[in-house]
């Protein structure tokens, strides 16, 4: 990677993995008398040609964002940094869209876009108070594009929870056990109640089983507050098994859904034998991996048969990953048998081979050097190549029988991260394969520093964040930061930058886990077990095998915006004036003599939720614009490729209103609701009054503290609108003043999305201001970009809110070569 800064420390980022191709030192150790290996040359090598223009035709940057948290409440913000890596130098994004998607219909309710210079972007969104608790996903990709898909995508899923209390609570629950359905049908029990724990009566209920109504017309509750719903087992498959109930009573409404399982026993129990294949007589480990209906891995216990005779008892870690050793012989029959299960199915392992070569490994995380075993019982010449899919590194022959032969390979050369090692036959076929890990250790070091561990309300916070190489040599560094409250940060919604670098982005979805990259025997367990079920999702070397020189990737770049002007209907015959008005600035584009024209990012550059005016200077309405939008199109097929909600939202048993934040301990006024709350450690958020706001056309308003535009008092009742020429504080502390806003002619003039650039955000600072009532923030500290001094380090401050409990401070950026994640968690009491 590479990270510079120019004369105006800012940041210019070319992020790109350098993979250099020279031959790496390796020792052999035969076990028994033999050749040496032989290195081969990769110079002008045929081989090594493919590779490199497969990864030419396959390689993609790889877009990652960083989000100050992943649960939020409607009508607050949501805060991101965005980092391109490895983006190919002459496609260079200009354009970040962000989109907010619900999970279970994919419809589009926020759909913004930011600018992103040099690789890098930042912004923020806010929540929608229209949007109903559940589940969503932030989707972002840049303006590249191949036939008419994004290059690149980033998915972040959220959680939105309600901080408007309900004067009903319901739960939906199987009243049958997960694992056995009462003859041929679930039962479901629905109840309401009122707050005070009474059952609510004739509550009208609306039933779906994925896309079907069940049953074809509406319901009520019975005296008691209940409706119990049956549900023949033929009808819950693993791609309709979600239940919806959409409750009505009176002016409320609630939906609850739950996930019901589809069968008994329904497992994916697959076998992943080390290097590829089972070879007969020779001995191997095999990586196994269990899931669920909805790819939730599963902890489960087995017999392994051979001939209906139990030889080892094997088992899955929590993960649902496991391995075992096994020698196989093709004249027997070989299955595996879960135990705890009422039913007799077994799950057969793969087919066994007669000959071949087994490949295997001590151990796939490593760093400096990697330890293989060879072993082929029928004696042969093998060539071992050691690879990712887009460079080759060394190339070696060597000869091996039944003894085996091994080999320490010395990675002084391959790049941090996975790699590949295949063994080829004379004629070039691969025989095995196997995924691992080089420089695992040879992380950026980082250490978070605060002046305490335990902090009282409104105190300030003193933060020293140090970043340094592995070795501990200075380095160049870029990072974002948030401060957040810890129980708005769920588990399994969490992104990290380095293991969704390293790892997810390669492997896909990985069993939820925290800390992927920890250093920990644990960490290290799971992610060799990682390495021996998971292959290469991108890449086949069959498809590499058929690569051209010149079958590249077809990127193109789209126009934040493109149309064309029309007089009645048809195309223009000489260019005209289009006037482009932002928020802040007036511009005028010429469009060809066709009437066509595009715009820029910097010509739409505009404040969120604003439009972008575009006038037609002197014409009349027999002109129009017709706008030649991309993006949508763009947009439609980014939400269509999205994958299935993750497994970590699932629910099997029962739902109940688990969407509802619990309010502070003091009471606050939320719309025309009272929330109370109980306890310290409470999710919530300003704002929390949304009568009278006043603001001006543009929609900027002052808060009571003589702030512009304060995102801490939003929609409050004492706002007030701007004055042209008063001077009113901002978001990083300064005094600046109001130069207002333009007001457009609706004459002839069309309204467009712009791109949006960053707000700034407030930190409050409670030695200058004395704010009177509680200040609810669950988001304490962001900051998109931060860059550390000569000496290492950058120095941060903050204050605490009025939310007591634990809080997170997580950092995620760059070095000159690599990239880094680190986090922090202290706690917040009362002040006495």
């Amino acid at each position: 990677m590479e990270l510079k800064k120019n004369e105006n420390r800012k940041t210019v980022v070319n992020i790109k993995i350098v993979h250099k191709c020279y031959l790496t030192a390796i020792l052999l150790f035969p076990t028994t008398l033999g050749l040496f290996g032989q290195a081969i040359d990769l110079t002008n090598n045929p081989l090594s040609s493919k590779i490199t223009a497969y990864g030419l035709s396959k390689s993609s940057p790889v877009l990652f964002a960083h989000f100050d948290k992943n649960v939020y409440v409607p009508n607050e913000y949501a805060w991101f940094a965005a980092y391109l890596l490895n983006t190919p130098n002459e496609h260079q994004p200009t354009v970040l869209s962000l989109l907010l998607v619900d999970d279970q219909h994919r419809k589009i309710f926020v759909r913004q876009r930011f600018m992103m210079t040099n690789g890098l972007s930042s912004g923020n969104i806010i929540i929608p108070d229209t949007l109903p608790p559940g589940n969503y996903s932030i989707l972002l990709y840049t303006n590249l594009v191949s036939n008419g898909i994004p290059i690149d995508n980033f998915i972040q899923p959220i959680t939105i929870k309600t901080a408007v209390s309900s004067n009903i609570s319901a739960s939906l629950a199987l009243v049958d056990a997960p694992q056995a359905a009462n003859g041929e049908n679930r039962q479901i029990l629905l109840m309401i109640k009122d707050k005070n724990g009474q059952p609510l009566p004739d509550a009208e209920i609306k039933f779906r089983l994925g896309d079907n109504t069940l049953p074809s017309t509406p319901v009520k509750t019975d005296k008691i507050g209940e409706y119990r719903l049956t549900i023949p087992i033929n009808n819950i498959t693993s791609a309709n098994n979600l239940l919806t109930a959409e409750i009505a009573l009176k002016s409320e409404s609630k939906i609850l859904q739950l996930n019901l399982p589809v069968s008994k026993n329904e497992f994916s129990v697959k076998f992943y034998p080390e290097g590829g294949n089972l070879i007969h007589g020779t001995s191997c480990s095999v990586g196994w991996e269990v899931l669920g209906t909805n790819g939730e891995p599963v902890r489960i216990s087995g017999l392994l048969l051979k001939d209906k005779k139990i030889i080892d008892t094997v088992e899955t870690t929590r993960y649902g990953m496991g391995k075992f050793k096994l020698i196989p012989f093709m004249d027997s029959k070989y299955e595996l048998k879960p135990l705890g299960v009422s039913d007799q199915t077994t799950y057969p392992l793969p087919v066994i081979l007669s000959q071949g070569p087994v490949l295997s490994v001590d151990n796939g995380i490593v760093n400096d050097s990697l330890n293989i075993r060879l072993v082929s019982k029928i004696p042969g010449k093998y060539r071992i190549l050691v690879h990712n899919y887009q460079k080759a590194f060394f190339l070696i022959s060597t000869d091996v029988g039944a003894a085996g032969r091994r080999l320490v390979i010395l990675l002084k050369d391959v790049p941090r991260g996975l790699s590949e090692i295949t063994v080829l036959d004379t004629a070039g076929r691969p025989l095995a394969e196997r995924l691992f890990f080089a420089h695992y250790d040879q992380k950026p070091k980082t250490n978070i520093t605060i002046d305490y561990q335990r902090y009282t309300t409104r105190q300030k916070v003193n933060l020293k964040i140090r970043v340094s190489s592995f070795n501990g040599d200075s380095t160049n560094a870029l990072f974002s930061i948030a401060c957040v409250q810890s129980n708005r940060l769920k588990f399994g919604k969490n992104n990290d930058i380095a293991s969704y670098f390293y790892l997810a982005n390669e492997l896909g979805q990985l069993p939820l886990k925290n800390h992927y990259m920890g250093a920990s025997s644990d960490d290290k367990a799971y992610l060799e077990n990682v390495l021996l079920v998971k292959g290469w999702r991108r890449y086949t070397w069959q498809e590499m095998l058929q690569q051209q020189k010149t079958d590249t990737l077809a990127i193109r770049i789209v126009s934040p915006f493109e149309a064309k002007v029309t007089h009645n209907g048809k195309a223009l015959k000489k260019p005209k004036n289009i006037m482009v008005m932002t928020d802040s600035t007036t511009n005028v584009v010429t469009t060809d003599k066709s009437g066509y024209f595009k715009l820029s990012g910097k010509d739409i550059l505009n404040t969120s939720d604003r439009k972008v005016h575009l006038i037609l200077n002197g014409l009349n309405t027999d002109f129009f614009v017709n706008a030649i939008n991309g993006f949508r199109l763009i947009d439609s097929a980014a939400v269509k490729a999205l994958p299935v909600a993750n497994y970590a939202d699932q629910h099997y048993t029962s739902m109940t209103d688990s969407l509802m934040i619990k309010g502070p301990d003091q009471s606050i006024n939320l719309r025309e609701v009272k929330i109370v709350g109980k306890k310290d450690n409470q999710i919530y958020d300003a704002p929390h009054v949304f009568a009278g706001t006043e603001e001006n056309s543009c929609g900027d308003y002052v808060c009571r503290y003589n702030v512009l535009n304060c995102q801490n008092h939003r929609n409050e009742s004492d706002n007030r609108p701007p004055i042209i020429g008063e001077t009113y504080y901002t978001a990083s502390g300064a005094r600046v003043p109001y130069k207002g806003c333009l007001l457009v002619p609706t004459a002839s003039s069309m309204a467009i999305e712009g791109i949006n650039y960053p707000k700034e955000f407030y930190v409050s600072d409670y030695s200058k201001f004395k704010i009177e009532g509680p200040e609810y923030i669950s988001t304490i500290f962001w900051k998109p970009s931060v860059y550390i001094d000569s000496k290492g380090e950058a120095s941060l401050s903050f204050y605490t809110s009025d939310l007591t409990g634990p809080y997170s401070i997580i950092i995620q950026g760059m070095t000159t070569h690599d990239v880094f994640y680190d986090e922090k968690e202290f706690e917040i009491v009362k002040a006495r």
